[in-house]
């Protein structure tokens, strides 16, 4: 696979954040796609939790 692996070190306050992420070459969707996707593909998730967890 053609890809290029990175990693960003955020701190806020005390906690540390370390985000590694791989992006393909050859890839067509942005970072704002794939988010976007994550999100409305998952937005019901916390009402099917709590209707699970009652």
């Amino acid at each position: 696979m053609n890809t290029s692996s990175k990693e960003t070190i955020l701190k806020i306050d005390d906690v540390v954040f370390i985000i590694e992420y791989e992006t393909s070459k050859s890839s067509k969707d942005t970072a704002y796609d794939k988010v976007k996707k994550l999100i409305l593909n998952h937005i019901n998730d916390k009402e099917i939790i709590n209707q699970l967890s009652a």
